[in-house]
């Protein structure tokens, strides 16, 4: 976090600058600049801890792109009890609230499903922060995860939450690992910055991409799935199962009601109402 940096020139060299000024290597490639680009997936305090990141990390991959991710049978690990696949947990019935407009915890919600509560997660930075991916484990099978946090643009898929989406589906896809998806998509982020940031050609991708997924895909509708952009949730053969606060459509029904009946509301005494 405080000692490296990656960029592609080093600030001495600055032929061809339109900013004269000398910068830092902190200042032209440092942690804070690159968790806000998504050039780097995860930022570490100290050296042991990117090296457990990494040691992490590697753990669900297979040697090599012709292998299978390698499972843990139950209880191998030193100091690891296991975690018997039928294991219900009580606070998953009231992780979502009732109350659709409430946020609520997501990765809190993915490590009470996965086996002993462990999450590692890909991309915990500024960029593309509406998505959440990771790794985790289901009976011991390495698995991708696919959730959306809603604190933040109400887990809307933007720009940047698409091209982190695509690259973790690339992923997945290259190394052979199966992909669990917690649905709650509300749609395309909308508005002048979103079309400025292209977020039709990087939604659109990631939904290309997701149409010919051949890893075996489990989607769990949590909440919303809407419009165009829920399709990215959905892969070929997809196992879908929903939750009691699933929610799917084309749009919205308050979106659905002020398009059918823009012209009555808007003529109306009191629109609000």
């Amino acid at each position: 976090n405080s000692s490296a940096s990656l960029s592609l020139g080093n600030p001495t060299v600055r032929e061809g600058w339109p900013h004269p000024a000398l910068l830092s290597k902190a200042a032209l490639g440092g942690a804070e600049i690159h968790s806000r680009s998504g050039v780097v997936d995860n930022i570490a305090e100290s050296e042991v801890e990117a090296l457990q990141m990494i040691r992490s990390f590697l753990s669900y991959l297979p040697a090599n792109v012709w292998g299978l991710p390698p499972r843990e049978a139950l209880g191998s690990s030193p100091g690891r009890a296991g975690d018997p696949p039928e294991r219900a947990d009580p606070r998953l019935l009231s992780v979502v609230p009732r109350n659709r407009r409430h946020p609520y915890d997501s990765r809190a919600m993915v490590r009470m499903v996965m086996d002993n509560e462990e999450f590692f997660e890909i991309g915990n930075t500024e960029f593309g922060c509406s998505k959440i991916t990771g790794f985790a484990r289901l009976n011991g099978y390495p698995v991708g995860v696919l959730a959306s946090d809603c604190r933040h643009f109400g887990g809307a898929l933007t720009a940047s939450a698409s091209q982190k989406f695509s690259r973790f589906l690339r992923l997945c896809q290259t190394f052979h690992l199966p992909i669990v998806d917690f649905v709650d998509e509300p749609g395309f982020m909308v508005g002048p910055q979103a079309e400025a940031d292209a977020t039709i050609r990087h939604g659109t991708a990631v939904v290309a991409l997701t149409s010919i997924c051949e890893v075996p895909w489990a989607s769990v509708i949590v909440r919303k799935a809407y419009g165009m952009a829920a399709m990215a949730h959905f892969a070929p053969d997809a196992l879908v199962l929903a939750w009691p606060s699933a929610e799917v459509g084309p749009l919205p029904i308050e979106s659905g009601v002020a398009v059918a009946f823009d012209k009555v509301i808007r003529s109306s005494a009191d629109p609000e109402r």
